[in-house]
C-alpha cells in the first residue's frame, strides 16, 4: 500500500470512530439517492439528521483531510460509475425556507 493509501486508511479509521456507526455506510451505491438513478459507490455515506450532526460530519471530514460532498435531494446531479472517493453526507433535513433573492435556508431535524 502506498503512503497516501495508508494515510487515507488511517483517516477513514478515525472517521468511523467519530461518526454514528448506525448511520455510516461503507461502499454505498449512490444511484439510489439521485433522481437520474445513476452513480457508483461512495467510500463512506452518512445520513445527517440534525443541524449538529451535519456540522459535525463536515467538521470531522475537514479535520481528517477526507474529501466530502453534502448531498441534498439528489436532483440535478450526476455521479460517475466510479462513485466518490471520500465521504458523502446526505442532509435529510425537513425544514426549508426559500427567500425572494434565491437563497435557501435549511435546518436538519431528527
Amino acid at each position: 500500500m502506498s503512503d497516501s493509501g495508508k494515510a487515507r486508511s488511517s483517516s477513514y479509521g478515525h472517521l468511523v470512530a467519530r461518526l454514528d456507526n448506525a448511520r455510516l455506510k461503507r461502499d454505498e451505491p449512490l444511484a439510489q439517492y439521485t433522481t437520474f438513478k445513476i452513480g457508483g459507490p461512495a467510500d463512506f455515506f452518512y445520513d445527517a439528521t440534525s443541524t449538529e450532526d451535519l456540522a459535525g460530519a463536515v467538521t470531522t471530514a475537514r479535520e481528517l483531510g477526507i474529501e466530502y460532498f453534502v448531498l441534498g435531494l439528489g436532483a440535478n446531479i450526476l455521479v460517475g460509475d466510479r462513485g466518490f472517493r471520500g465521504l458523502v453526507i446526505r442532509n435529510t433535513s425537513s425544514h426549508l425556507k426559500f427567500f425572494d433573492d434565491g437563497r435557501l435556508w435549511v435546518r436538519a431535524e431528527q
